[in-house]
């Protein structure tokens, strides 16, 4: 929400939108390691790095261009990081169907979905975003299954405290899990990760 209001706000000033997206990264206590505006071309017009990108040419940013919607990605080598990482891309505009452009932001793999050696969700265990009502923006599991896949009542576990944490709670259909949560915007956006067997590696 803070970098869809920069981006619709500073659109025409991309060092001063730039700015706002390096303070926000800064005071990010939850280890964002990029966040950018990307242009409904795929240029990405103000970002966290200094140096300009392009993804028109991303097989991602295609499908997500073909059909606007919020997606998170898996990915063991981000295209500006190089890092392994949950990248999370949301379209901003007053029509999400045909968005102004899309912002785009970076956690470390490890944060939600475990140890940093790994590229990839092992079986039994998921990612997802959501806001503050609860609601799934995105999962790395089709969206069909992911209630079931979620703490029951996983408002109360995300919004309370803060910060980045730990809990084991049942899911949907009653089986124990344990989920990390970390605030992408705290009190709006979260990622949440799911480990069916219980552990961590």
């Amino acid at each position: 929400e803070a970098l869809s209001i920069a981006a619709q706000t500073l659109a025409d000033d991309a060092v001063a939108c730039s700015d706002h997206i390096n303070r926000f990264v800064e005071s990010s206590d939850e280890g964002l390691v990029f966040a950018g505006v990307i242009g409904p071309t795929g240029m990405v017009v103000s970002s966290s790095e200094s140096q300009t990108f392009d993804f028109g040419d991303s097989e991602d940013f295609q499908q997500i261009a073909a059909r606007p919607r919020p997606r998170v990605d898996i990915l063991s080598e981000g295209r500006v990081t190089g890092r392994n990482v949950v990248v999370v891309t949301l379209p901003y505009g007053p029509d999400e169907t045909a968005p102004d452009g899309y912002i785009s932001v970076s956690l470390p793999h490890y944060q939600v979905a475990g140890a940093p050696d790994q590229t990839g969700l092992q079986p039994g265990r998921a990612v997802f975003t959501i806001n503050r009502l609860g609601e799934v923006l995105t999962s790395s599991e089709p969206l069909e299954t992911a209630e079931a896949l979620l703490p029951r009542d996983r408002v109360t576990h995300a919004l309370a405290g803060g910060g980045s944490r730990q809990f084991t709670a049942p899911r949907g259909d009653g089986t124990p899990t344990l989920y990390t949560v970390v605030p992408i915007v705290e009190g709006t956006m979260y990622a949440i990760g799911a480990w069916a067997d219980g552990t961590v590696h």
